[in-house]
């Protein structure tokens, strides 16, 4: 019979608490206290993350580590920016702005309107295709490489 559990393994970008209080790596809790915990979101970027966990019982045998996925969508309405709203022109050079503005509660956005004849917007190194989505915690670094002959730098 299991009658207690333990976090083997804590989410990178959440808090778990038992009774509002964060959770201690590896200590012993009743079963019971399963109904008592939740997962704290502070931030953005937590749609998915994971954590690890084992079930025992008062002989102290353990199950093998499981896997717990956290799937919280913190913004249900996606912002959409087209690349040109990433855009400024500074003196004849064309910029990327150092930021994609966005508030508290947005995860993440979707890059919409692509138009190859403007130029590509590499992001994390890859081309972003029209209607991808990128979440702002996987959000490392964007390029835009312009089809015409202007300067670009990176964010």
């Amino acid at each position: 019979m299991i009658t207690k559990f333990k976090i083997t393994r804590v989410p990178k970008t959440a808090v778990i608490e038992i009774s509002s209080v964060a959770i201690v790596l590896d200590q012993e809790y009743p079963i019971s206290s399963q109904t008592d915990m939740t997962i704290a979101i502070s931030g953005t970027g937590v749609p998915y993350d994971d954590f690890g966990y084992k079930l025992g019982n008062e002989d102290s045998s353990w199950s093998r580590e499981i896997n717990a996925v956290i799937n919280a969508n913190v913004e249900t309405n996606t912002p959409e920016i087209t690349p040109l709203d990433l855009l400024v022109t500074t003196n004849g050079t064309l910029d990327i702005l150092p930021s994609i503005v966005t508030n508290s509660s947005t995860d993440k956005i979707r890059i919409v309107e692509i138009n190859p004849k403007q130029g590509n917007l590499i992001i994390n190194g890859s081309n972003v295709v029209d209607g991808q989505i990128i979440f702002i915690s996987n959000l490392i670094s964007s390029v835009f490489r312009s089809q015409i002959d202007v300067n670009t730098k990176m964010l």
